[in-house]
């Protein structure tokens, strides 16, 4: 019994075979993701045209893994590697993360009286603990590369 396999559309999740020239579910063509673009995938974010987007691990020509690595290691408690992208509400909701982590620390140091600082601390954990894990998160994934990046199919010049 010869069994077939099956790959996940990138789209939509459904899976098809991997001879399928198209998803039968969402009609992404298969053949169209070789061409495609994370600047133009980015555009198409700022935009607002869902549509054109697509989510692939595999980072395309004009990106590189180990850059995004390099700015997930050093500055991913600020989401620089997720502005880098595109993926400006993930990158939004870690900067606000990071900055009130950041100001919270800076009164636990001792500026304020010490019922201040007891309640401040303990506020200090929830955001500076939520923003380590987005980041310690997104670097496993782009470490073992199932970091998922907006992409979108290059603009033809004329």
């Amino acid at each position: 019994m010869a069994t077939r396999s099956t790959k996940k559309c990138p789209r939509c999740g459904e899976k098809c075979f991997a001879h399928q020239p198209r998803c039968d579910y969402c009609g992404l063509i298969f053949d169209r993701l070789k061409n495609v673009s994370n600047k133009a995938g980015k555009k198409a974010v700022l935009k607002g045209e869902k549509e054109k987007v697509v989510y692939l691990s595999e980072f395309p020509s004009d990106l590189k893994r180990w850059k995004v690595l390099l700015l997930c290691g050093f500055l991913g408690m600020f989401g620089a590697h997720n502005f880098y992208v595109g993926r400006y509400w993930k990158g939004g909701l870690m900067l606000l993360g990071g900055l009130i982590a950041f100001v919270l620390s800076g009164f636990s140091l001792g500026w304020y009286t010490e019922t201040v600082n007891q309640l401040v601390e303990g506020f200090l954990f929830i955001p500076m603990g939520l923003t380590f894990l987005f980041w310690l998160y997104d670097f496993l994934l782009i470490a073992i590369k199932k970091y998922k990046v907006p992409v979108a199919p290059k603009e033809e010049k004329i």
